[in-house]
């Protein structure tokens, strides 16, 4: 077969419906919009070293007209050659990163992904003293300008009255609303990415309402409690690589929460970015005894094994099976790659010592209830013992020829309520089982029919119920009335027990004491 010449060999390019999609799963509203303006903006105050302020500003418009979010940083702005290299083209390692830099950026993408939202406009004021101008429509079409001399003007609509700056502005479809001012400031204040900012004494970051005029600063939650762990972990398999991890017990349980908002959990953290807070297993995600922990897992490795993987996809080199894959999801949407397997090994050593915490709260939880649940059940004891001997009491005060034949049928408790259980009291040995006697009047209880279901509980284990349930028959010789037996038998000596039985929303209780002999 004769051999064919291979043409020059080219990158497969994208099209506009598939960065669309990308784009719209990566951000959904505008809390992830924000989420990449304000990290990006972060990130640049980071690579230079310097305090500043970042803007989060938004304009609500009434009916059909589009709401408009804009964030604005003062750092060093961008030249318009700068704009064309980051922004005209998806991917790139180019956020400083790749260089070892403390910065959250990875793939180069979050700022053109904002345009899932609406037509995005990039504006800046750089060290060279012009004006940049750089548009990304929802189409992802971007149009660059050149550069202008800024005017006083245009340092009055962007609202950076002096040195340099960025000021990125999405006009939102009509979809995208922007939630009220205090409930966006509140959910800002724990948007998890945002936490660590959010405290940084380096950054002030504002909220500000056009429609008021009103402006916030926003500050992260502040989080109290005792220290159960603070240790610095290996991770088996990357003897190069330690993880620093603090866990706190709060002073109340947290609320769940969207993953994005949650006060609890533990805040997993490379070199400068908070990736996700999560309790690293589904089950204790759902365990009530789970949310009463918080901390935070800091390992710079995560950021070293995420650069490796770059460094080889660009050398065209066989990944190692150590990082065989992406270590973050490229999208940042769920945080760390739970099946690669540098974070299996890392999530089994966090797991090692949040899981005995938990079984310690249980154990606590179950104990208190216990003890709660234990003083109750002696309350309710206490009063069924005054209430057998008040009955006995009245029952040895009088005298049988007054008990007509009509009392001698029909217990006082069921004349007066249209119930009985008989006897109210009684004593047994140990090994002893006596019947009980549950009636009920039907014209009192007419919803009550044969069969209907009676429940029986023990109040204590030093006695056992036979059935648990039974249904409810016919008494032989009355008319009009339903009756159920059952057979208690002691088990243990107790000074004072009983039981409990329930038809429907009858509720009645009979005292037992159990002798040794």
């Amino acid at each position: 077969m004769k051999s064919q010449t291979p043409g020059r060999q080219r990158k497969i390019e994208a099209d506009t419906r598939t960065l669309m999609q990308g784009a719209k799963l990566a951000i959904t509203d505008v809390y992830d919009a924000i989420i990449e303006l304000v990290t990006n903006a972060d990130d640049r105050y980071q690579v230079l070293g310097t305090s500043g302020r970042i803007e989060i500003e938004v304009e609500r418009r009434r009916g059909d007209s589009r709401g408009i979010l804009r964030v604005r940083d003062f750092a060093d702005g961008m030249t318009s050659e700068v704009m064309l290299k980051k922004l005209s083209r998806m991917g790139g390692r180019v956020s400083g990163l790749e260089k070892g830099l403390a910065v959250r950026g990875t793939n180069s993408r979050g700022a053109k992904d904002v345009a899932a939202l609406g037509d995005v406009t990039f504006e800046s004021i750089a060290g060279d003293g012009n004006y940049h101008r750089f548009e990304i429509s929802a189409y992802f079409e971007y149009t660059a300008y050149e550069p202008m001399t800024v005017t006083s003007e245009e340092r009055h609509r962007l609202r950076i009255r002096s040195g340099t700056g960025t000021l990125v502005t999405i006009d939102l479809e009509k979809e995208q609303r922007i939630p009220q001012h205090d409930t966006l400031r509140d959910r800002l204040t724990g948007l998890v990415p945002l936490r660590d900012i959010l405290k940084d004494s380096n950054r002030e970051v504002l909220l500000i309402d056009r429609n008021r005029e009103r402006i916030d600063r926003l500050q992260a939650p502040i989080l109290s409690g005792n220290e159960r762990v603070n240790e610095t972990i290996t991770i088996p398999g990357y003897d190069s690589i330690t993880a620093k991890l603090t866990i706190n017990r709060a002073g109340h349980p947290f609320e769940r929460d969207n993953p994005r908002f949650r006060l609890g959990g533990i805040l997993v953290k490379s070199r400068h970015g908070i990736h996700e807070s999560t309790l690293f297993d589904s089950s204790l995600e759902n365990d009530v005894h789970a949310q009463w922990f918080y901390g935070k897992l800091v390992c710079e490795g995560i950021d070293e094994l995420w650069n490796d993987y770059d460094e080889r996809f660009e050398r065209k080199e066989s990944f190692r099976t150590s990082n065989p894959k992406p270590v973050i999801d490229p999208s940042r949407k769920t945080g760390l790659t739970r099946d690669h397997p540098f974070v299996e090994s890392l999530v089994r050593e966090v797991l090692k010592r949040l899981r005995p915490l938990v079984e310690e709260e249980r154990r606590r939880v179950e104990s208190e209830r216990a003890a709660i649940e234990n003083a109750s059940t002696r309350r309710r004891l206490n009063e069924l013992e005054r209430a057998a001997s008040a009955f006995l009491r009245d029952y040895s005060a009088e005298d049988d020829t007054s008990i007509d034949s009509e009392r001698k049928e029909v217990s006082l408790g069921l004349k007066r309520k249209g119930f009985s259980l008989q006897p109210p009291y009684v004593q047994i040995v140990k090994g002893e089982s006596i019947y009980f006697t549950f009636s009920v009047l039907r014209e009192t209880f007419p919803e009550f029919d044969e069969g209907s279901a009676l429940s029986i509980e023990c109040l204590s284990p030093a006695i056992l119920s036979d059935p648990q349930v039974c249904g409810m028959e016919q008494h032989p010789t009355r008319q009009g009335l339903l009756r159920a037996r059952f057979k208690v038998t002691g088990l243990e000596a107790t000074a004072t027990t009983g039981v409990r039985v329930r038809l429907g929303q009858i509720l009645t209780e009979s005292a037992i004491i159990c002798h040794k002999s």
